[in-house]
């Protein structure tokens, strides 16, 4: 300590005062990112206590001071205006710290189970059919621009996630989120303004695991079965809360344009409270980004021969479709004909983000003149041996590809399925059904088993879920 004091009054005859205090950032604020354009953003970080930090945007003519609070911390909000870029984003508190090469676009947050993590070159010996394509001719200036968030969980909430900003690199590309990078590749195309994206997933992850304890509560009987011990946790893909605090609420000050979902095959086995955990786990994101109508759009689960011969994930998907049917600012990626019997990853990860963009392009951007939502039964009625089952959003009607629909069932009161004779009607908008074996038809399923190849679709090519017209109880 006298050495020590020695030292800094030599300093202190030398004229030369030492510079303590020095601006850290957390990761998702970083060179090359995106901040959302049009709009009111926060910039934050820490310094010395009760020091005065300095910020200048130079999208901006006007500089922020603030001061950091007690702990250190210190937070601004900055206004935006149209895309554009590069910029910079300069921090002083007597030190600089800059931000480069910043673009203002539009922020989406990718997030999910491992079919969000696919990345576009695949998993291992599990290759995506049309990402190399991408990742080839990837190029650094097209303004697209990546964040990974790197696994990371905990029982309390954390304030930096681990990651880094990347630009439209072939090296990048290939380790980023297939469906992320598709939808993303898409909005960028079409609307001609940077998108950045961020993928926070982790493969084999309930829903649960996402979610805070307020939105949780309902779902989880027993919170205290939860351990609070990190060392204790041997599965946090599947403890309730834990990805939540270390890779969601680390992003809760991002202003973003919206959010895109791929999971619910972990949590098919326990189906029957998905669509109820959906709603409250949109409410979450709501209520995180502070935008009551945050756009949300998600994938269905592909089918897969996951349980041979059941129907969990028939039911998961019946969940997600009634979510989509009753959810505000958002929509559902019908996937019934990408499934593949032995692969719970269908390779065919474009046609994902391909449906995902499109809902976001005409829900959320306002495009209009294509089809984006897939057509969805609507009524059944009866007309002598037959039920006759119309379709709401299929205005250019409905067709099969293959010339034949045989995934159809029918019942009687009995409540005994039958496989059913099935054919387009004549004004291509409805689909008659009947058995010989079922003379007054009582219900229809179509595709409804875990694995099926979709056989009926709009005329724009996009499938129709999996769906059943009663609601009796199965027995799994």
């Amino acid at each position: 300590m006298k050495l020590k004091l020695i030292f800094l009054a030599v300093l202190g005859m030398l004229g030369v005062v030492p510079l303590k205090a020095l601006v850290k950032l957390p990761d998702i604020l970083n060179d090359n990112m995106v901040i959302q354009r049009n709009s009111t953003v926060k910039l934050w970080g820490t310094t010395d206590p009760t020091k005065e930090v300095t910020i200048n945007a130079t999208w901006n003519a006007k500089a922020v001071t603030t001061k950091a609070d007690r702990e250190g911390r210190f937070s601004v909000e900055v206004p935006t205006g149209d895309a554009g870029g590069p910029y910079r984003v300069l921090f002083d508190d007597g030190q600089y710290v800059e931000i480069k090469n910043v673009l203002l676009g539009d922020v989406w947050i990718c997030s999910g189970q491992s079919n969000m993590e696919y990345p576009m070159k695949g998993f291992t010996g599990q290759p995506d059919c049309d990402g190399q394509r991408y990742i080839v001719k990837a190029k650094a200036h097209t303004p697209i621009r990546m964040f990974t968030v790197q696994r990371q969980f905990s029982t309390e909430k954390q304030e930096n996630c681990v990651g880094t900003w990347k630009q439209n690199t072939s090296e990048a590309v290939a380790d980023f989120s297939a469906v992320g990078y598709f939808f993303g590749f898409n909005l960028q195309e079409i609307l001609g303004v940077p998108i950045g994206l961020i993928n926070t997933s982790w493969g084999g992850s309930s829903i649960e695991s996402w979610m805070d304890k307020e939105h949780l509560k309902g779902f989880v009987k027993d919170f205290s079965s939860i351990p609070t011990d990190q060392n204790q946790i041997n599965a946090p893909n599947k403890t309730p809360m834990v990805l939540y605090n270390g890779m969601m609420n680390p992003l809760r000050k991002l202003t973003v344009k919206g959010f895109i979902w791929y999971q619910g095959e972990a949590n098919r086995f326990t189906y029957t409270t998905y669509e109820a955990l959906q709603a409250s786990f949109v409410s979450q994101l709501r209520t995180l980004f502070h935008n009551p109508s945050l756009p949300y759009y998600f994938a269905q689960i592909a089918p897969f021969s996951g349980n041979k011969g059941h129907r969990l994930g028939a039911c998961l998907r019946e969940q997600q479709l009634k979510s989509s049917q009753h959810l505000a600012h958002a929509g559902m990626a019908t996937l019934t004909d990408i499934g593949e019997e032995h692969r719970i990853h269908p390779r065919y990860k474009h046609e994902v983000g391909n449906r995902l963009a499109y809902w976001a392009l005409a829900d959320t951007y306002g495009k209009t003149g294509f089809d984006y939502r897939s057509p969805e039964y609507e009524q059944m009625r009866r007309e002598g041996d037959k039920a006759i089952l119309s379709f709401r959003y299929a205005e250019n009607g409905i067709s099969t590809p293959t010339g034949k629909l045989s995934l159809f069932e029918v019942a009687g009161a009995d409540k005994v399925f039958y496989p059913a004779l099935a054919n387009i009607a004549k004004n291509r908008k409805e689909v008659e059904v009947s058995s010989d074996k079922v003379s007054k038809p009582v219900a229809v399923r179509y595709a409804f088993y875990d694995f099926v190849k979709g056989e009926l679709f709009g005329n724009s090519g996009l499938p129709v879920s999996s769906f059943r017209t009663d609601d009796w109880t199965l027995i799994e």
